[in-house]
């Protein structure tokens, strides 16, 4: 019963969240959001760097309400990439800076219904996002809205604001081939 014990301990030791180290990979962590999560998946897991890459994100609202997100584009949605043999996340200098109007008006903006998914499909090169041939690497998209919650107020729409934090996926393992 002790051993029993023991290795249901050591188990349970083993798969509690370990803390995030505050360094640059905290940026990284998968968000442990109740309002939304997100996921992202590709057509395969092996590219060449200059292929197409088309990478489906799926944003679903967990509450009861409607919420609103600023229009899901290629400007609101980031994508980076960790080398999965170094560990070291392609440099942020690779990416897009977002648009954001200056009067946001609520057709900027798109609803998800209590309990359903928005999903849109993104086009990349691996090459734009700082790939090189031959290596493995982990992706994962991040969402952050550029609003506050009171443009939401101002609208009478909830948005998912600035102040809920940032939306990640889980990493998910992409092949660069040496061709």
């Amino acid at each position: 019963m002790k051993i029993v014990t023991g290795v249901f301990l050591m188990c349970l030791a083993i798969l509690s969240p370990i803390p995030a180290q505050s360094d640059e990979n905290e940026l990284f962590q998968k968000s442990g959001h109740d309002l939304l999560t997100m996921t992202i998946s590709t057509r395969k897991s092996e590219y060449g760097l200059f292929d197409q890459i088309q990478i489906d994100v799926e944003i679903t609202n967990h509450t009861d309400k409607d919420l609103y997100l600023f229009d899901i584009s290629e400007y609101d949605i980031s994508f980076w990439l960790k080398n999965s043999s170094t560990k070291k996340w392609i440099a942020k200098d690779k990416i897009s800076e977002p648009f954001v109007p200056q009067s946001p008006d609520i057709r900027n903006f798109v609803r998800v219904k209590p309990q359903s998914k928005l999903t849109k499909t993104f086009t990349q090169k691996l090459a734009d996002l700082g790939a090189d041939r031959g290596e493995n690497y982990e992706l994962i998209a991040k969402y952050h809205s550029p609003f506050r919650r009171s443009v939401g107020e101002q609208l009478g729409i909830p948005i998912f604001s600035s102040e809920d934090g940032t939306i990640s996926s889980e990493c998910l393992a992409v092949r660069v081939t040496a061709q």
